[in-house]
């Protein structure tokens, strides 16, 4: 391909790495937080059957009515609250786009999820990351004081954060809601369910500038895609005008609706299977030498060794993959460990005193 054809592909996106996974997943794998555990049998058959009535030559609905409706009294939110997505990806591609005008900044911490920064990027906006501190709190002093300097349109605060583990001190988020009131500052939930501390869905109530994210694919249907943000309804319809049409597949939209009301149970029994296993994980591992063990709130842990790289190497080669950070300078003796089921961790226990 000619360089000239290139050069018409903007100079900020040619700069950009593509978001990659590894083929070939091993027997084990922790590195996509995923939940380890498939539905039931009965769960399935419920699906198989909903996709059996799909009318499959036509459109899927525009609106996703039945999916509005079951998260909405899912999350205790009003429907036209609710901007629904593919996966939260898409979500934070539409406040980005919304709000991409020129010399617009995005405020994150650091590290967290990358694809706050990358859509931001993306879209035309100017990333400004703050360093979290040494407990991977935010450092309340030095984002106020970049929000003051730097004046953002937008904020990301993924609480729990990923890839950290924990959540965010509520003062913190509060006191950076106060200071941002002409820009929106979203909490991201993705991993709200694993969490003690509880939901923050109540802010969009309390404050105008806040939205509050969520998704599905943490708790048992990655497959499915589904994310949203819940903000007032007034943004809300203005997001939907940069929503491509017909986003949601007819099945994303049957099975998510399903999930969120019949099958609901069963996911809720999920998570908690998950926060004990999280428990029993943390104590085993913390009990072996040169393993610094982060809390968390989330359904991964994040652990610390001088010997990161070379203990995720080790593991994959005794199938067992886990998320190591080897081109992030603050992670780079890190290691994010998605919770598996009993005997997933077992193996990974076994794999880890293998290498060590």
């Amino acid at each position: 391909m000619s360089e000239r054809l290139l050069s018409l592909v903007r100079t900020d996106i040619r700069a950009l790495d593509a978001y990659k996974v590894p083929p070939h997943p091993p027997a084990i794998v922790l590195d996509a937080n995923e939940s380890p555990w498939p539905l039931s049998e009965g769960a399935r058959a419920k699906m198989a059957s909903a996709i059996s009535a799909i009318s499959f030559h036509r459109y899927p609905e525009i609106e996703a009515h039945a999916l509005r409706q079951a998260l909405a009294a899912r999350v205790k939110a009003s429907p036209d609250e609710l901007i629904i997505g593919i996966g939260s990806d898409e979500v934070i591609g539409v406040l980005c786009t919304a709000l991409a005008r020129p010399g617009a900044k995005v405020l994150v911490p650091d590290p967290t999820f990358s694809m706050f920064a990358a859509s931001a990027r993306v879209a035309g906006m100017e990333v400004v990351k703050v360093p979290l501190d040494a407990r991977f709190q935010i450092d309340r002093a030095a984002t106020l004081d970049a929000i003051v300097r730097e004046k953002p349109s937008l904020a990301f605060f993924a609480t729990p954060n990923n890839p950290t583990g924990n959540a965010f001190d509520e003062a913190d988020l509060e006191a950076i809601v106060h200071a941002m009131p002409e820009g929106l500052v979203v909490i991201d939930e993705a991993y709200g369910a694993f969490s003690a501390r509880g939901s923050l869905a109540s802010w969009v109530e309390r404050f105008p500038n806040v939205g509050v994210m969520g998704t599905l694919s943490k708790i048992g249907l990655a497959a499915l895609r589904i994310g949203w943000i819940r903000v007032r309804k007034e943004l809300a319809r203005e997001l939907d005008k940069v929503r491509l049409p017909y986003d949601l597949p007819t099945p994303t939209q049957v099975l998510g609706a399903l999930a969120l009301t019949e099958l609901a149970s069963e996911l809720d029994a999920r998570v908690a299977e998950i926060v004990a296993e999280r428990g029993r994980l943390i104590s085993a591992m913390s009990s072996r030498p040169g393993l610094l063990v982060h809390p968390s709130d989330a359904n991964f842990v994040l652990v610390e060794s001088p010997r990161a790289a070379e203990i995720a190497t080790g593991l994959e080669s005794r199938g067992v993959r886990v998320r190591a950070f080897g081109s992030n300078p603050r992670l780079a003796r890190h290691l994010r460990i998605t919770v598996g089921t009993p005997d997933e961790n077992r193996a990974l226990l076994s794999a880890l005193d293998a290498v060590s």
